[in-house]
């Protein structure tokens, strides 16, 4: 026969068994549990597509203004448009208006257009720069004639020719 204490040892040593069981059958649950949430995860991100599609982007500072917007002009071509605290275009980057060739702008702290790298809007599509004054007046030129030849013209302040060549 056994005695007091032995039963004793013997009933708490069931009760810490009895514990390590319920503490391991909540582990297997939250375990099994767990794999399904993720296996019903990874599914659904195996099944959605690997592109993002939108009419347009917008990327915001921290006070919700539009900083970066990536989409459509009026006219359809794609665009990027970065805009300063105040909600000026200070760069773009697109296709010019008249013709469906690229060109990147920079503008001044009033919004004012100062530097236009393109393609000439007449003729055949050559490279061209513009550096306009803070009143959006051309002041230097450089491209090509439509003929293909360089050009270079220096304006005044009343967009009167100074200088150029050839």
């Amino acid at each position: 026969m056994m005695g007091t204490s032995e039963i004793e040892v013997l009933q708490a040593r069931l009760s810490a068994v009895e514990r390590k069981f319920r503490i391991m059958s909540v582990a297997w649950l939250v375990g099994l549990v767990v794999a399904v949430v993720l296996g019903i995860g990874a599914q659904r991100v195996a099944s959605q597509t690997q592109t993002l599609s939108a009419r347009q982007l917008n990327i915001v500072d921290d006070a919700g203004r539009t900083r970066i917007s990536l989409g459509l002009t009026t006219s359809g071509t794609p665009a990027i448009w970065e805009y300063d605290t105040a909600g000026k275009t200070r760069v773009y980057l697109g296709f010019g208006a008249q013709r469906p060739t690229p060109v990147f702008i920079l503008a001044d702290e009033n919004g004012q257009d100062r530097i236009n790298l393109g393609f000439s809007v007449t003729g055949v599509s050559t490279p061209q720069l513009a550096l306009s004054d803070p009143r959006g007046i051309q002041r230097l030129y450089f491209g090509w004639s439509t003929t293909e030849k360089p050009v270079l013209y220096v304006h005044d302040e009343s967009d009167r020719d100074l200088w150029h060549a050839p």
